[in-house]
């Protein structure tokens, strides 16, 4: 069992295929969007 709950969730649809340049600035950002996430799953 997993020791924690899902408090939120966001849904989106792209404006555009992951490779439209209208996206770059978002992909390349998702590291750091993503390094807190990912930093809670690991414990740390």
């Amino acid at each position: 069992m997993i020791p924690f709950e899902l408090a939120q969730t966001n849904i989106a649809r792209a404006v555009a295929p992951i490779d439209d340049p209208r996206l770059a600035d978002f992909i390349a950002a998702l590291d750091e969007i993503n390094a807190p996430a990912e930093a809670a799953l690991a414990g740390g």
